[in-house]
């Protein structure tokens, strides 16, 4: 059994994901909004993302994401994604003077991502007090069985948190980097001569530490999007959203630097 490639594919993918990113941003922006469902799907999007990236990585195809060309033009179009993420949170934060919606009922503030919602009900601004169900913790009620199925449901109907981690993980080319030196990683750890066994035990290992950070974050929004009051979870997400401008413009920066050198 390849143990010290499990240790080191679990290990990695926990320092990997540690540091403060847009993805974490964004997962942090979904959740105050709608809880534990919509930030975790963000979180998985990110790992179908890292897929990719490994799939690519692995096989010899790098030179599909390689190319600066390539490159520039992922980044550019990951530029205007967190810009329109950033600026339709920031708007929905500061317009939505309604109640925290429950989780899984409201998939993302003004970005198309609502299940079901009618003219107008993205952005907050002319919606009333959301009225929460029996099973919610707010609702006044007591629990109602198969309330958190019927959650689940609604967040996996609506694709958008999803397909958001998605787009925000495929947004980063240089993620591949990674997986192109993954060899010299074996080598460094002093594992030389990884065999497919090896590497597949550390790829296994690397989702699994992913789906346990990607789990623990989520729990830990779910917490907060239920505990706090509305005002606190409008702050988190108005902050969440600046945040992700702020990536974007750093982003810009690495871009425009590529960009410049390319045309040099």
């Amino acid at each position: 059994m390849p143990v010290g490639a499990l240790v080191l594919g679990y290990t990695i993918a926990l320092v990997f994901a540690l540091p403060p990113s847009v993805i974490l941003t964004e997962t942090i922006r979904r959740g105050a909004r709608g809880g534990f469902w919509p930030a975790v799907a963000v979180q998985y999007g990110s790992i179908v993302a890292d897929c990719v990236y490994a799939l690519i990585g692995l096989t010899g195809a790098a030179i599909l994401v390689t190319n600066p060309v390539v490159q520039v033009l992922l980044g550019g179009l990951g530029i205007v994604f967190m810009a329109f993420l950033g600026v339709t949170g920031l708007r929905a934060a500061l317009t939505d003077t309604g109640p925290p919606m429950i989780d899984g009922a409201d998939m993302g503030p003004g970005d198309g991502t609502d299940a079901g919602a009618g003219p107008g009900a993205g952005d907050g601004a002319d919606a009333g007090p959301a009225l929460e169900p029996p099973g919610s913790p707010r609702g006044g009620e007591a629990p109602i069985p198969g309330a958190g199925a019927g959650r689940l449901r609604a967040a996996l109907a609506s694709r958008g948190p999803f397909l958001a981690g998605v787009a925000l993980g495929l947004a980063n080319p240089w993620a591949v980097a990674f997986w192109l030196g993954v060899g010299g990683t074996f080598a460094a750890a002093g594992l030389g001569g990884a065999t497919a066994v090896d590497y597949a035990a550390f790829f296994l290992a690397y989702l699994a530490g992913l789906s346990t950070y990607s789990i623990s974050v989520a729990a830990i929004v779910g917490i907060g999007h239920r505990r706090l009051e509305r005002r606190w979870l409008r702050v988190a997400e108005g902050a969440a959203a600046v945040a992700l401008l702020l990536f974007a413009a750093l982003f810009t920066v690495q871009v425009a630097d590529l960009a410049v050198s390319l045309a040099g």
